[in-house]
This record gives C-alpha cells, sequence and structure tokens, in this order.
C-alpha cells in the first residue's frame, strides 16, 4: 500500500490521489447542494434525490478519511525524500508532492494546524524553489495552481485570525523553518519553544 520512495511509476499513484481528491469534493458539492435550503442552492449544479444525497455525503467523509490516512502519510514521506536529496530533480518532485498535499486539504471542512500549514508551507516552498517552465512536469496546468492556492487563501487567513495568537505563531514560524531549511520540520509544540510571536499588521486584506 506504501512505496518505499518516490519513482516514475508513482505517477500513477499521483494521479488516483488528485482523482480520489476531487472525486471526494465533488460528491461533498452534490450533497450539500441538494440538501441545503432552496434559497442557498447553486442554480444549474447537480443536485440528487435526498437519500441519494444522504449517502453521498457518508461516502465522501469516509472516502476524505482514507485519503487522511492513507495518502497524505504516503505523500509526506516522499516529500521529505526529496526535500533532504536537494538534487533539481528531486526539488521538482517535492513541489509536486506539496501540491498534491494541498490539492488534499483545499476542500477540508474542517481547517487545522497541519491542515493550514501544509497548505502555507505548499505555497511557499513552490513559490520559492519550482524553476519556471517546469510546471508541466507536476500533474497540474498553471491555472489550477493558481486556482489552488488563491481559493484556499480566504478561508486559511479567516482560520489564522481565529486562533490564539501561540497557534497562528506556531503555524507561521513552521512555515519559515520548512522553507528557510528545505526541510520537513515537525510543529512546534506549545508556545514556550517559540522564539517570537507573529501578529497581524494593521492594514490588512480582509478576504
Amino acid at each position: 500500500r506504501d512505496m518505499p520512495a518516490y519513482t516514475p511509476v508513482a505517477s500513477a499513484v499521483l494521479y488516483v490521489v488528485r482523482l480520489w481528491a476531487r472525486t471526494v469534493a465533488f460528491a461533498r458539492a452534490v450533497s450539500k447542494n441538494s440538501l441545503g435550503k432552496a434559497g442557498e442552492r447553486t442554480r444549474g449544479f447537480s443536485q440528487a434525490a435526498g437519500d441519494t444525497a444522504r449517502t453521498l455525503a457518508v461516502l465522501a467523509q469516509n472516502w476524505d478519511t482514507r485519503l487522511h490516512l492513507e495518502a497524505v502519510p504516503t505523500l509526506e514521506r516522499w516529500c521529505k525524500r526529496a526535500m533532504e536529496d536537494g538534487s533539481i530533480e528531486s526539488i521538482d518532485i517535492a513541489c509536486a508532492m506539496w501540491l498534491h498535499l494541498a490539492l488534499i486539504y483545499k476542500w477540508s471542512e474542517n481547517l487545522s494546524l497541519h491542515a493550514v500549514s501544509t497548505l502555507l508551507c505548499a505555497e511557499a516552498y513552490f513559490n520559492a524553489n519550482l524553476k519556471k517552465g517546469r510546471e508541466d512536469l507536476l500533474g497540474f496546468s498553471e491555472a489550477e495552481i493558481f486556482e489552488l492556492f488563491h481559493a484556499t487563501r480566504p478561508r486559511v487567513y479567516a482560520w489564522l485570525k481565529r486562533q490564539p495568537s501561540v497557534d497562528s505563531s506556531r503555524v507561521l514560524e513552521h512555515v519559515v523553518r520548512v522553507v528557510a531549511s528545505s526541510q520537513m520540520a515537525p510543529l512546534l509544540e506549545g508556545g514556550a519553544s517559540l522564539g517570537r510571536r507573529w501578529r497581524e499588521l494593521d492594514d490588512t486584506w480582509d478576504g
């Protein structure tokens, strides 16, 4: 169920991860749209009968749980090895792993410290390391990559604003450590180990 390292054969696994994540998102969207109030439904979007919509909601939750339990650990291990190697090809692989991890968390209903940290690390690492013209090697088009990060930004920003200062600082400090060292690193525990606290500027984009 897991490969010891990323290989060209693993591109098939990444295709399944992308398909799996998008299927979960579509099933969840259809169930929500079908079960929502009439005024809250999206016009022209697929709708399902009540029982079917409820079944879709349960299936989407089960699929999402398996995705996080089975795919995320594998992608994180591949990403860690690629970042440690540091060659140009390995950096491309690490960028691909970060993008796939971000795709999984893109549609998470309840964001967490790990989810937000992954989304921010993915964007920062990708922008800092991918060489221009190599986007097509990652399994995503440029438009998909742009949409992936920009679609999640309002939710990530809102999540950070709701958290205690110590938790938002842990996330942002983790992003700096990962991108600056080009190494996968665990989130810092609690506030005692934080060398500094992050705070929002007075005038910022409000989502």
